[in-house]
């Protein structure tokens, strides 16, 4: 699966095959947090479902990746320092 990294750690990740394509933001509060916006979508805790006739938005994609980059420095701040 290709996913994206940032500052070493995977924030998203998409997958295409034969039955759809699937967002993955490696975290379980991202959909959640969203979950307003994307109740149209097939969606499991852990991804968006969608289908390639029917792609995510631009504005979609960075907003998803927006609020994940906000989660981890949220979890950065709150991680003690080394």
């Amino acid at each position: 699966m290709p996913a994206f990294r940032l500052d070493g750690q995977v924030v998203a990740g998409f997958l295409a095959t034969k039955m759809g394509c699937s967002y993955f933001p490696f975290s379980g509060k991202t959909l959640a947090t969203l979950a307003a916006e994307l109740g149209s979508y097939d969606q499991t805790k852990g991804a968006l479902r969608f289908d390639a006739k029917r792609p995510l938005s631009a504005a979609l994609v960075r907003k998803l990746l927006k609020t994940r980059v906000a989660e981890r420095a949220v979890q950065a701040a709150k991680k003690p320092a080394r």
